[in-house]
Formats: C-alpha cells, sequence, structure tokens
C-alpha cells in the first residue's frame, strides 16, 4: 500500500471525527489553508514487523509456480491541527481505534491502527498572535505482498560416479 493510499484512508476518517475544515497531505510546497486544517505526514519508512505468510500457487501449464509473502509493515502517520481549536480535535483523533464504525471502515481498507500517541502541544507564536498547534502520531498497519514466479523442474536426470569417475548409479526423477 502506497503512502498516498494510507492518506486518503485516513484522510476522510481525519475529517469526520474531528470536524476539522480541512485535511491536506504536509509538505505540499504551497499555501496553507484559510482557517482551521489538518495535515498528514505518512512516513515513507516502511517496517515489517514479522515474517508472515507464505503462499505457493503451482500452474502446471505454464511450468511456473509462483511464491507469495504477505506480512504487516508498520508505518508512522504524524497528523499535526492548525489554529483554531488544535488541540480538541487532536484529543478526539487518539480514540479512533475503539470507535467500531471507523474501525469496520479500517478493516475493509486493509489497515489497522496499533498505537496513538498522547497529544503534543506545539502551539506557538505566529505573526504577533499565539496559534493553537497539535500534532499526533499513528502507527498505522498494512499487509504487504512480494512475489516472484519461478519456472518448475519437473524432471531431473542425473549420474552417481566415484572419485575415479566411474559410473555407479544413473538415476531419473
Amino acid at each position: 500500500m502506497t503512502s498516498e493510499e494510507v492518506f486518503s484512508i485516513l484522510r476522510e476518517v481525519i475529517l469526520s471525527v474531528t470536524g476539522v475544515e480541512e485535511c491536506i497531505q504536509a509538505n505540499p510546497n504551497g499555501q496553507a489553508p484559510k482557517g482551521e486544517y489538518a495535515s498528514v505526514m505518512v512516513s515513507d519508512q516502511v517496517v515489517p514487523q514479522s515474517r508472515g505468510s507464505v503462499y505457493q500457487k503451482v500452474d502446471e501449464e505454464a511450468g511456473t509456480m509462483e511464491y507469495k509473502t504477505k506480512y504487516p509493515a508498520v508505518r508512522q502517520v504524524t497528523v499535526n491541527f492548525w489554529r483554531g481549536k488544535a488541540i480538541d480535535r487532536a484529543t478526539k483523533l487518539t480514540r479512533i481505534h475503539y470507535l467500531p464504525a471507523i474501525s469496520d471502515h479500517f478493516l475493509a481498507a486493509g489497515i489497522g491502527i496499533s498505537e496513538v500517541s498522547s497529544v503534543q502541544n506545539l502551539t506557538a507564536l505566529q505573526s504577533n498572535q499565539m496559534e493553537e498547534r497539535a500534532a499526533v502520531t499513528m502507527s498505522v498497519v498494512t499487509m504487504e505482498e512480494v512475489s516472484e514466479t519461478v519456472g518448475i523442474i519437473k524432471r531431473l536426470n542425473g549420474i552417481v560416479v566415484d572419485e575415479k569417475n566411474r559410473e555407479i548409479h544413473k538415476f531419473e526423477v
């Protein structure tokens, strides 16, 4: 699953649960939205959490075998809230994994939330006025997959020889 796909899934949940007016990807290299908004940074670092499950599928007609590994991977997602009621909105996000409809939405989309940090108050002076800011970091779990297709060996012929290169046995498997 790509960072953009994770952002898209989280964006609609952030908008509905927190009531923030706008939710954008972090660091868009453009003007900030007017009013309250949230920015989401999905880390590009994906950390596999286990070996996963390995599946094999043989295609006799093509003479191939497909190996597929599915494994859980964790991405860190930081959601920053800007202006207005940033701290209140961030606090609402800390319990989203307990909401049944949100959990069902995540499950259908193929992601899970394994951990949500406490709210970080980042309120700062901006243009001679205090601007409320807050951040929450979530561990988002996705199922990733890698696969390869290889040719299969249908028959093997061999000869066993001794150290003097004399034939001891012929075989076919």
